[in-house]
């Protein structure tokens, strides 16, 4: 191999990584977004189909399992959203698990129950 056909094929690999890696960022970036509208609009189950994609792209991210499980949270499903603790936990985000257990706690509250049931309160402060 020429020294000149060795650095071609070096520059074009150099200038195809950071293209597929940006491909992967916007694709993830555009699920996340789609997902926040579904949630927005009401669409749980659509969100939970579109955060569960976003997290198989990027599984490490702990803000997509906490949006997974405020929207199963959102849906009544709190076993799914207990899952999503489990998961965390296991990903050492104890943080994360933590405030969702505290949020899942609070949610079972009277008065949180009122507020959320006469839509003062959509979103709790996390």
């Amino acid at each position: 191999m020429t020294m000149k056909r060795f650095l071609l094929i070096f520059t074009a690999i150099l200038f195809l990584i950071p293209l597929l890696y940006g491909c992967n960022n916007a694709k993830i970036y555009w699920l996340t977004e789609k997902a926040k509208e579904a949630h927005d609009d009401g669409n749980n189950q659509k969100a939970i189909e579109l955060y569960k994609k976003v997290i198989e792209l990027e599984p490490n991210n702990p803000n997509n399992y906490w949006e997974l499980g405020i929207a199963y949270l959102d849906s009544g499903e709190e076993e799914k959203a207990n899952e999503v603790i489990a998961q965390l936990r296991k990903l050492g985000h104890n943080d994360y698990a933590d405030k969702m257990e505290d949020l899942i706690r609070k949610s079972k509250s009277p008065i949180m129950r009122r507020k959320v049931e006469d839509k003062e309160l959509k979103y709790f402060d996390y």
